[in-house]
């Protein structure tokens, strides 16, 4: 995300890659570097990514390096480091335009902070809790402090000689420049994530609770150089990770859920800041007069009255992901999704939690009471809004989870249930029969299922599976989708038109009712979980990174391109 006002507002911009941003860091007032890990395991690749107008487009300058990038800081605007746990440092000694590896193998040096091209230091990961100072611009390394309470997770170096570190429950400090360092405080209850300091006085400690159930987040303050902390009141669900301080002295925090936060009195006041959700979204509930929801990690629901141009977060609702949400009746919400089963009676205004033993991927409410939700074991119905369920006659049992809904009228539906499988229902949901079933060998998940009429529905999954039924779910045909990535959601918009959308920003239009497929550019590489149909007709898309899509051209114009099987745009829409 990048601000150009100070962090009043923030946008989010897509870097181009699938990996997970680590650090970041400006080199000057328009260039501005990314460290990350490529999502690989235990063979997990590093990149570097390099901008040079501030945020807005990115390009990588390093990739597949063998090793994650863990950080990345410039000292100077020609001396730059990243950090790799494990493998010494990458260094640039011209402003990014070359880097080489410095230090020695097997030292850790994950996150990194140089006060001047020459003084530095490091921290390690894991079990490594050492953190090591360099004099010579990270050709040698010393250690100069052993945490005695964990990893050390935030360095900070507000000027002159003076330094101070956080570990999960310590604060030490430095007044040498780094090469003594003494204990300055220990706290209990919680779990800390971050620190930045002012100046040799003024501080602040990010983290979480840890008492109980009590994980809420929170922002400690020290005004006398860390060794006393002051709970600041922060009323935040979900746990802050990282702190900065503008250049007005502007407080930001980040975190978990989609967590951005800014203080402008020293962390005595918070507000949100505006833009666009960082939250991933993976249901959608779109309403009239542009009012929606949106669900999504970590337990957290979303609100827009404009239509998805702005949302405003409600979380602490759970610890998983909420994967469906749904209107139930008026003022009557419920969200499921990882081990938990929330509902509002007051329009969304508060959420309570109903139940915690469900694995829940879809949802259906016929009123306030009765409804039915896919799980990774099955269906099950309540008659008790959702306090208690029961397994609808074994439906779905061993397929690997029930994870779309489908309804005709009131009784008649079906389900897109795992491995190659179709459930279908004429009494609601309270017993399902197999429709459909692939023969041994076919493998893929089926994720999302859609009908445009009685007789014509579309069902999509895994490795850009789409199957067709033109007899009300009798037979299903396999179609070409021309992907092999994991489809997760297909909305059948009328006989003829459909949409499909998938990982890595795909989006795939048919004009002839699914029987063919075309790609569109959606303009986004997010991973792209839900479509929903607006009060006017408009399909929207939602996914990672609070990514909102809507057709980029007039519906008409779009329609059309169905129908001539021309490529069709998308466009965010939030800014």
């Amino acid at each position: 995300a990048w601000s150009h006002d100070g962090g009043v507002t923030w946008t989010f911009v897509a870097l181009g890659t699938p990996a997970d941003a680590t650090g970041v860091t400006w080199q000057d007032e328009d260039r501005v570097w990314v460290s990350g890990t490529l999502p690989a395991g235990w063979s997990a690749a590093g990149v570097l990514l390099g901008s040079d107008n501030g945020g807005l487009t990115w390009a990588a300058v390093v990739s597949d390096h063998p090793v994650p990038l863990t950080s990345v800081a410039f000292a100077d605007p020609t001396h730059g480091f990243a950090g790799q746990p494990g493998d010494g440092l990458l260094a640039t000694t011209n402003g990014g335009l070359s880097w080489s590896s410095v230090g020695h193998p097997g030292l850790g040096l994950a996150d990194v902070e140089f006060v001047d091209p020459l003084v530095g230091h490091a921290a390690g990961t894991g079990l490594d809790f050492t953190l090591q100072r360099t004099t010579d611009g990270g050709a040698g390394w010393t250690p100069v402090y052993e945490c005695p309470t964990g990893t050390i997770t935030g360095l900070s170096f507000p000027g002159g000689a003076t330094g101070f570190l956080a570990s999960p429950v310590e604060v030490a400090g430095s007044i040498d420049g780094g090469a003594i360092w003494t204990h300055r405080a220990t706290l209990s209850g919680v779990w800390l994530d971050d620190l930045v300091f002012a100046d040799a006085t003024t501080g602040w400690l990010a983290g979480s609770h840890q008492l109980g159930n009590d994980q809420r987040g929170l922002v400690l303050a020290t005004t006398d150089g860390g060794l006393n902390w002051a709970d600041t009141g922060l009323d935040e669900p979900d746990r802050v990770a990282a702190l900065a301080l503008t250049a007005t002295d502007a407080l930001i925090a980040a975190g978990s859920g989609g967590t951005l936060l800014r203080s402008d009195d020293a962390g005595a006041s918070w507000g949100e800041l505006a833009g666009a959700s960082a939250n991933h979204f993976r249901d959608l509930l779109m309403e009239g007069a542009g009012a929606g929801w949106a669900a999504g990690p970590v337990g957290a629901v979303h609100r827009t009255t404009d239509g998805g141009t702005s949302w405003a977060a409600k979380g602490g609702l759970g610890t998983g992901t909420l994967e469906a949400i749904v209107r139930a009746a008026p003022g009557v919400l419920f969200a499921c999704g990882s081990y938990a089963l929330v509902a509002s009676a007051d329009d969304g205004a508060s959420w309570q939690t109903r139940h915690t033993s469900i694995d829940c991927h879809a949802l259906r409410f016929a009123d306030a009471l009765d409804g039915i939700a896919g799980t990774r074991y099955g269906v099950w119905w309540t008659d008790d809004g959702g306090f208690t369920w029961t397994l609808a006659d074994g439906a779905g049992l061993g397929l690997g989870g029930v994870f779309d809904f489908a309804f005709l009228d009131g009784d008649h539906g079906f389900a897109a249930a795992g491995i190659g499988t179709i459930l279908e229902t004429v009494d609601g949901g309270l017993t399902w029969a197999v429709a459909h079933a692939e023969p041994p060998g076919f493998n893929s998940y089926l994720y999302g299922i859609d009908f445009s009429s009685a007789t014509h529905g579309i069902a999509v999954g895994m490795d850009g599976a789409i199957l067709t039924t033109g007899d009300g779910g009798a037979t299903w045909d396999h179609r070409t989708s021309g992907v092999a990535v994991h489809l997760r959601d297909v909305a059948a918009l009328s006989a003829l038109e459909a949409l499909a959308v998938g990982e890595g920003g795909t989006v795939l239009f048919s004009g002839d009712g699914g029987v063919t497929w075309a790609p569109a550019d959606s303009g986004t590489a997010a991973d792209l979980w839900s479509i929903k149909i607006a009060a006017d007709g408009t399909p929207l898309i939602a996914g990672d990174w609070g990514t909102i899509l809507a057709p980029a051209l007039p519906p008409q114009i779009f329609a059309d391109g169905f129908e001539c099987g021309n490529s069709s745009a998308w466009s965010a829409a939030v800014p």
